[in-house]
């Protein structure tokens, strides 16, 4: 998982899956919600990158990403 300056939490660099954490940082989300979101955005990570059984490949660069 990489975390991306403008608050996107990409779930699985080889595939789209991401969460969005902007909005809720911007409202103000206490450290308690945060921590709720940030355990929400964990359950959401594949199980496994199936970048070779997907016909869609992404291309991410990781200094675009965060990493």
């Amino acid at each position: 998982m990489r975390l991306g300056v403008d608050g996107t939490l990409y779930l699985c660099l080889g595939q789209d899956h991401r969460y969005e954490f902007r909005e809720l940082l911007r409202s103000g989300i206490s450290d308690a919600g945060l921590k709720e979101a940030v355990l929400e955005a964990i359950c959401l990570k594949p199980e496994r990158h199936e970048i070779r059984e997907s016909r869609e490949k992404i291309v991410r660069l990781m200094s675009t990403t965060g990493g």
